[in-house]
């Protein structure tokens, strides 16, 4: 049981101790919350307004998150400490923008697959090659953005687990989520 020192039992007003020179409300709230829950919850069971008034007030923020747009969600992507994002200038639907992108481990940790699956799916046609490349010591590394990580990964999810090696609408799908994102792929 928590002790409630703070709270005053008479008044049930809580008040900050005057002698803890490193008073903080974090440590003061994980002192008192239960006691505060406590009278919350007895006001919302004992006070007829109290409770249409709350009521009301969880309307109203779902009626207003329900309005909103819904954002589209960020790729997450988890990158090792010696492989972190790179950020390039790249001029996307006419505008130059600065973008976050992720070496080829990242993108197919992201979307759930191997590297080397990455690469075949490259060699067969079944992954547009990603216009973005950086000169490494013998070779050039594949970037992708969050965007374009989002967009392999929404493709997947409608086909399920596998991808058949003909599928040309695979390719086709994610080409153009790519260009909608402003991304020029290039046929080779």
């Amino acid at each position: 049981m928590i002790e409630n020192n703070n709270v005053n039992g008479q008044n049930g007003k809580a008040e900050a101790p005057s002698d803890d020179k490193t008073w903080t409300y974090r440590g003061w709230y994980e002192k008192n919350k239960e006691a505060l829950s406590k009278k919350r919850k007895e006001r919302y069971r004992s006070d007829k307004d109290y409770r249409e008034k709350v009521l009301e007030q969880n309307k109203d923020y779902r009626a207003k998150k329900a309005k909103e747009k819904p954002s589209q969600q960020k790729t997450k992507v988890r990158t090792p400490k010696h492989r972190k994002p790179v950020s390039l200038k790249v001029v996307l639907n006419g505008k130059a923008q600065e973008l976050s992108m992720v070496h080829v481990g990242a993108f197919a940790r992201a979307i759930g697959r191997s590297v080397p699956t990455i690469h075949q799916w490259e060699r067969i046609g079944l992954l547009p090659r990603t216009p973005y490349l950086l000169s490494g010591k013998n070779k050039q590394e594949r970037l992708y953005s969050a965007d374009m990580i989002g967009v392999v990964r929404s493709v997947l999810s409608t086909r399920g687990t596998t991808v058949a090696t003909a599928d040309t609408a695979f390719y086709q799908e994610i080409r153009d989520g790519w260009e909608a994102l402003g991304v020029i792929v290039e046929d080779e």
